[in-house]
């Protein structure tokens, strides 16, 4: 589902965030829609999207700030070209460290989901355990454990 919007993005179909986030909010949807419920669910969301806005944000900031510097508004000054050079630096900075945050908060759902998959695997081996006793000790064949 991500592959057609993170394809508009290298495409520069979008002039603004604000377009990639309408079209990325749709995507999102869409997927939370469509796939069953499962604890990888939201990892997956994690992993292959969110942790893509920065990317995204990155790319459509460079693609105005390459645009505002080949064909500068007629107003804009030195200054302000200079001024909008830097807010890019800023976008650029902040993107990084937001997918930086993103990536630890990857990490530390992935190991809350490996806890989990190892008390689910531990649960279900006594589960087990006790289901082989109680056939055993009931004396009853009736079990194919």
């Amino acid at each position: 589902m991500y592959a057609q919007l993170a394809a508009q993005v290298e495409a520069k179909k979008f002039a603004t965030f604000k377009e990639f986030e309408g079209e990325r909010q749709l995507v999102r949807k869409a997927y939370l829609d469509t796939c069953p419920e499962t604890p990888a669910k939201l990892e997956v969301l994690s992993t292959f999207m969110e942790a893509k806005i920065p990317l995204a944000a990155n790319a459509i900031a460079a693609q105005v700030c390459l645009m505002t510097c080949m064909y500068p508004p007629p107003h804009m000054t030195h200054d302000m070209h200079v001024s909008s050079n830097a807010i890019a630096a800023q976008v650029h900075e902040r993107s990084e460290e937001a997918m930086a945050v993103k990536n630890e908060e990857i990490k530390k759902l992935s190991g809350e989901l490996e806890v989990l998959k190892k008390q689910s695997a531990a649960e279900l081996e006594e589960a087990s355990t006790k289901l082989k006793q109680a056939c055993v000790s009931t004396k009853l064949n009736l079990c194919s454990c």
